[in-house]
């Protein structure tokens, strides 16, 4: 599904894209095809293709292999050359009441505002490796090794318009922070052509 509204979306995988620096003027793909691509009996996907603000053609890739216990969301955008700015993420609503979230840094695993400083950034996270979501009973690891930041609960986006966040609310709702057009100095003013990014989710019992 890519039902969007304030800024959620219902849909594990959707594609979320911020047109300017406000996420409640977030919208979603459009013009979904589903297509079976691998069909063997280790690797077998879903190829999901999509008609997409800010790109000129989205391709995301649903894996999974034999054994492994664990999905891969390949997603693949043929970005615009967008010079105003805007921003990409992508959600992920799990379905875990009562959720903390953790994140590995360098040297462990941090606990989502319970092991966060005063001051510490709550617009986004920055993973080493990925994050988990779980409550007493089960969760969902998500690893993300092609773009480590992740927001908890909604998008924030840019800090110019929503502020910067002094508390984290709980939520099993985690969204990729894919890429952003936000920073005026010392960057490309635009980011065109192919990006490849993938996510690994797997769940499990705590």
């Amino acid at each position: 599904a890519e039902l969007v509204a304030d800024g959620t979306t219902t849909g594990l995988n959707g594609y979320l894209y911020v047109p300017g620096r406000d996420p409640a003027a977030v919208v979603g793909a459009r013009d979904v095809v589903v297509e079976i691509g691998e069909r063997g009996p280790v690797v077998a996907s879903l190829r999901v293709t999509a008609s997409a603000p800010g790109c000129q053609k989205l391709v995301r890739e649903v894996v999974l292999v034999a054994g492994l216990g664990q999905v891969e969301l390949v997603h693949t955008f043929d970005r615009s050359a967008v010079r105003a700015p805007d921003a990409v993420h992508v959600a992920f609503p799990f379905n875990v009441p009562g959720a903390e979230v953790r994140y590995d840094l360098a040297i462990g695993l941090c606990r989502a505002e319970v092991d966060q400083l005063p001051g510490a950034n709550r617009n986004h996270l920055t993973v080493a490796y990925g994050a988990d979501v779980s409550n007493a009973d089960l969760g969902v690891t998500v690893a993300c090794p092609d773009a480590p930041l992740l927001e908890v609960g909604r998008l924030r986006a840019d800090p110019i318009v929503t502020g910067w966040d002094q508390r984290l609310e709980p939520s099993p709702t985690l969204f990729g922070y894919a890429m952003n057009n936000y920073w005026e100095t010392n960057y490309r003013a635009e980011q065109p052509g192919l990006v490849t990014l993938r996510y690994r989710l797997a769940p499990h019992a705590t």
